[in-house]
């Protein structure tokens, strides 16, 4: 499993994520809200502090929008490893930034 840094600036943090057949991504919080870009396909069971796991199938190629504040885990059912990019939004409440 491994989570890189491939960019960093004022605005945004770009990480890769990469999870193999049956590892684990722990329980965490995202205090940004992230922009998610699915780069392979991904059987995942994600869980919540107050939730059973749920199973998500996610395709590669496709981008999902998240806000700040979730907690959760995820779990790589898959056989292949799951890979994504994870890029957080820095500013997204600073007003001065918004076009």
């Amino acid at each position: 499993m491994g989570n890189k840094i491939l960019f960093e600036n004022d605005h945004v943090r770009a990480w890769l994520i990469d999870v193999g057949p049956g590892d684990e991504l722990p329980m965490h919080h995202h205090r940004l809200p992230y922009l998610l870009v699915n780069l392979a396909d991904g059987d995942l069971s994600v869980g919540t502090p107050d939730d059973e796991p749920l199973r998500r199938s996610l395709r590669a190629g496709t981008v999902e929008w998240h806000d700040s504040g979730e907690v959760h885990m995820f779990v790589n059912q898959g056989a292949e490893h799951y890979q994504n990019i994870l890029v957080e939004v820095k500013a997204a409440d600073d007003p001065e930034r918004r076009a």
